[in-house]
């Protein structure tokens, strides 16, 4: 991250002059005052190792003041690991999901749990009954029945 140590000490200084006249002049005493200084001072210190071990990274889309992608090293060494791809639908059983061209009602499906993305896969793509799906998930048909209507109401 970006530190410049002469100018944020300054700024720490500046600040803790106005801070000690105005504890002074609440009746705060001197050795409270000096406490609380080496407190900041050490999250000051505690800041600057922060910075000075942890490169800044601007990463905004689109790419501020006309820079790619390209011209930060750290972004061309590490793509891959600022990068993600969410294939569980894509790999999986689920794989309809993706190919919904409606996006809100693709993150609707999303919010749904396994099971009733599942009821709803055997259900819409398999075209399995309530009966069948009742006995392939352990349950009974008037709580497929039950729970394909809770779907309903979450995808409207």
């Amino acid at each position: 991250m970006k530190f410049n140590y002469n100018t944020e000490k300054k700024k720490y200084i500046r600040k803790w002059e106005v801070l000690e006249k105005e504890y002074e002049t609440a009746g705060m005493d001197k050795s409270l005052i000096e406490e609380m200084k080496r407190f900041d001072w050490e999250l000051f210190k505690k800041e600057r190792v922060f910075c000075r071990h942890n490169q800044y990274l601007e990463v905004s889309y689109p790419y501020n003041e006309g820079k790619s992608p390209e011209q930060n090293s750290l972004m061309l060494k590490f793509i891959e690991k600022f990068s993600y791809e969410e294939r569980y639908f894509q790999d999986s059983r689920y794989g309809w999901i993706e190919e919904i061209e409606n996006t809100s009602l693709v993150k609707k499906i999303k919010n749904l749990n396994i099971s009733e993305i599942e009821i709803l896969t055997m259900y819409v793509f398999e075209e399995k009954s309530q009966t069948e799906i009742a006995e392939k998930m352990n349950l009974t048909q008037p709580s497929v029945s039950r729970r394909i209507r809770v779907i309903k109401k979450k995808l409207k």
